[in-house]
């Protein structure tokens, strides 16, 4: 009994203290709020009209509720979508370059929205732009439109008609002399190549390579530009000097005893006209101080031992190139083309042989420069290997020489040594054979005229 009351006495405090303590209220839940009113239509997007009329000109689309960026150094491409997903919500399409556009940009609109002309700055910094197509915003690069090149049209018309000069040279000579434009189209011009293949159709023939220029020489500048082209075209569009080329080429038979050509000239007009060797003993040129090349030419003729191969001459302009032929063209063999049905077909190519003269002149003050091919060929039958094409025998010279303006220049050099074996006997016995040695050299008599 003592213990029952002992146990109802220790839990009669804790009873009294629970009437005391009372729970916390349940929150309410808030009141349903009606939020259609506050949802607001999809604006539309203002394009201006134009040539750029697809561009967007107006703000991107977005909620009206700011939003606030602060971003330090993410991708751009990150950013891009960033705003599509979480600004504008609006369908859209990141080209190739976007997606792949690892630079890093900071972006910071804290307390503001960011709106379309930040974006649109965003895009432009990195040379992109954003697209409006059908609904669906299309972020690539920028297209650039070149601005029309208006050089050369805000000055002064000049028309010119060259009087003796190419307008391409005149135009290459003053390009850099004067401030302006001119229109036309530089051409390259050139002389013709010296040395080259020869390709011909007559046994007599002669080619000089012309540049075709423009008619008039047109330029746009302001008149002081003008004036001055004016002053230096009177003085480049001068008449083009030219030289007249006369030669005498001779094949020379010599013995062994006999010297070189040139020292067999020498000598025939020793004590007669001035006559003045090359300082280098092994020099193959000769000067010659007379009174013309009919002259010189009919005091070698008396020699036997020189004889007249050609006599060509020709008049050049300055910087350009003349070619003489006296031959004729060989065919032979080329190439062998199969059709698509297997039959072959021989080709022929034609190669010129004779005598061919070939010189370009470049005329300076008191000297002119001449290129020259001299070359001298003839086909011959192919006696070794089991080719049918006949063999081109060719002795050429090849040399640069100033000369002065009436001087007259020898040049030889070339020699070709010939063997030739004989026998003699009868019905089949060889009795008798002999062996003759025989030697020629080329040389060239040259004069060049001023005109």
């Amino acid at each position: 009994m003592r213990i029952l009351v002992s146990l109802v006495m220790c839990f009669l405090p804790l009873l009294g203290w629970a009437s005391v303590m009372e729970l916390p209220p349940v929150p309410k839940a808030p009141p349903m709020v009606d939020v259609s009113k506050d949802i607001q239509p999809v604006p539309t997007w203002v394009v201006n009209g134009g040539p750029a009329a697809d561009r967007l000109n107006s703000p991107l689309p977005g909620y009206d509720t700011p939003s606030s960026f602060d971003m330090q150094s993410m991708p751009l491409s990150q950013v891009i979508s960033l705003y599509f997903k979480e600004v504008s919500r609006q369908p859209y399409v990141l080209c190739d370059a976007v997606l792949n556009d690892q630079r890093f940009v900071s972006v910071r609109a804290q307390g503001r929205a960011l709106d379309a002309a930040m974006f649109r700055a965003v895009l432009d910094a990195n040379g992109y732009e954003a697209r409006d197509l059908s609904g669906v915003v299309t972020v690539c690069t920028k297209v650039v439109v070149p601005e029309p090149d208006l050089k050369g049209t805000k000055g002064t018309p000049f028309l010119y008609r060259p009087q003796y000069q190419d307008a391409g040279y005149l135009v290459d000579l003053l390009t850099p002399l004067v401030e302006g434009t001119f229109a036309n189209r530089r051409s390259g011009g050139g002389s013709l190549k010296v040395g080259g293949s020869d390709v011909g159709s007559s046994a007599l023939s002669s080619s000089v390579n012309a540049t075709k220029g423009d008619e008039y020489l047109v330029f746009s500048g302001d008149k002081a530009a003008i004036a001055r082209l004016k002053d230096l075209l009177a003085q480049v569009d001068t008449p083009s000097p030219s030289v007249v080329v006369r030669a005498v080429l001779y094949e020379v038979s010599k013995s062994n005893q006999d010297a070189s050509a040139l020292k067999m000239v020498a000598d025939l007009f020793k004590g007669k006209v001035g006559v003045t060797l090359g300082t280098d003993t092994l020099s193959n040129s000769l000067s010659i101080h007379a009174g013309g090349l009919d002259f010189v030419a009919s005091a070698i003729s008396q020699d036997g031992r020189f004889k007249v191969l050609t006599s060509p001459f020709a008049r050049v302009r300055n910087n350009q190139s003349v070619r003489l032929q006296v031959g004729a063209d060989v065919p032979v063999a080329g190439q062998i083309l199969i059709n698509p049905n297997g039959q072959t077909t021989q080709s022929n190519e034609y190669h010129s042989s004779g005598v061919i003269l070939e010189v370009t002149a470049r005329i300076r003050g008191r000297t002119t420069d001449l290129d020259l091919v001299q070359t001298v060929s003839n086909f011959v039958k192919t006696t070794t290997g089991n080719s049918e094409n006949p063999t081109l025998n060719k002795r050429e010279i090849q040399t640069a020489l100033s000369v002065a303006d009436g001087e007259m220049v020898v040049l030889g050099g070339l020699t070709d040594n010939k063997e030739e074996k004989a026998k003699s006997g009868l019905f089949g016995w060889n009795f008798s054979s002999s062996d003759s040695d025989s030697k020629s050299e080329l040389m060239l008599l040259l004069q060049v005229e001023r005109i």
